[in-house]
């Protein structure tokens, strides 16, 4: 078997539009796949910051919130990005806090 070929990031699983209750934990899907493996990292289309109180990205890509507050409520973007370079995808998913 020679080296596998080189494959652009691709998102097989992103976020989906999700509705939470306030103080509940949420998760944010990104399964991510290609080669040499992409790294996963998580912004909100709004530029505010991600690490605010309770939120942070597991190994797997995945966001969780717990407890999740209003101001948690937002778009956010999962951006599976290649190491070393500029190629990447990005998919979105939409958190309404009720």
């Amino acid at each position: 078997l020679g080296p596998r070929p080189l494959m652009k990031p691709h998102i097989i699983a992103g976020p989906q539009n999700i509705s939470a209750g306030l103080h509940r934990s949420v998760v944010l899907e990104c399964l991510a796949e290609g080669n040499p493996h992409p790294l996963v990292s998580w912004s909100r289309a709004d530029s505010k910051p991600i690490d605010v109180s309770g939120a942070r990205v597991l190994g797997n890509g995945n966001l969780i919130i717990s407890a999740v507050k209003a101001q948690h409520s937002g778009t956010y973007l999962c951006r599976a990005t290649t190491p070393g370079t500029r190629n990447y995808t990005i998919a979105a998913g939409n958190l309404t806090v009720l």
